[in-house]
């Protein structure tokens, strides 16, 4: 999601309906899925889509359809749809709705391939275990430094929340390590 606030393609996947079964999150998904078939408007994209970037025909002699991306409530999607007859592929609206489900208006009356780039929802960054193990004890102080830089850039005024708990964590870290360099040492001497 905070790839998509930044407008941001970083991440973007580019898939044809040519690929066959993948393995996407976890879940098989076969990307003829989402290949226009005849007469059919309802088709099922891959499970981690989180926007679709672009739509284009990739089947010989059609690369010249077009793909409009329109709301279903529109006045001309809702007329494309009452057409009972399926018709010679020259360009469609497309509208989605759902976590993963495209509709298009009106029916095609032959089955086309098609690339799908879009940004994709990311696998999960988590670790095997329940604490985040970093090197230096003072990792916390740069997790909260680092929320607080952002907070501040959104101008955010909890910020200062942030960084309080930042030096926080440097203070203790600090207190402790003073006191435990300040405890007496005991030399033993030569002759004794």
């Amino acid at each position: 999601m905070e790839v998509k606030r930044i407008k941001g393609d970083y991440f973007t996947v580019e898939r044809t309906s040519l690929d066959g079964s993948i393995t996407i999150l976890g879940e098989t998904y076969a990307t003829s899925g989402f290949a226009l078939v005849a007469s059919t408007t309802r088709y099922t994209l891959p499970p981690d889509v989180a926007e679709v970037k672009n739509l284009e025909c990739i089947t010989s002699g059609y690369e010249a359809v077009l793909f409009t991306f329109r709301d279903q409530t529109d006045p001309q999607f809702q007329a494309l749809r009452q057409w009972s007859d399926a018709v010679e592929p020259t360009g469609f609206l497309v509208d989605l709705t759902g976590e993963r489900t495209m509709v298009i208006a009106p029916k095609p009356n032959r089955a086309l391939d098609l690339r799908l780039t879009y940004v994709p929802i990311l696998d999960n960054l988590t670790t095997g275990t329940d604490t985040l193990q970093l090197p230096h004890p003072l990792w916390l102080a740069v997790v909260d430094y680092a929320t607080a830089r952002a907070m501040r850039m959104d101008r955010d005024p909890s910020f200062v929340m942030w960084e309080q708990a930042g030096a926080g964590h440097i203070s203790r870290w600090i207190g402790s390590h003073a006191r435990q360099v300040q405890d007496p040492e005991y030399v033993r001497g030569t002759f004794e």
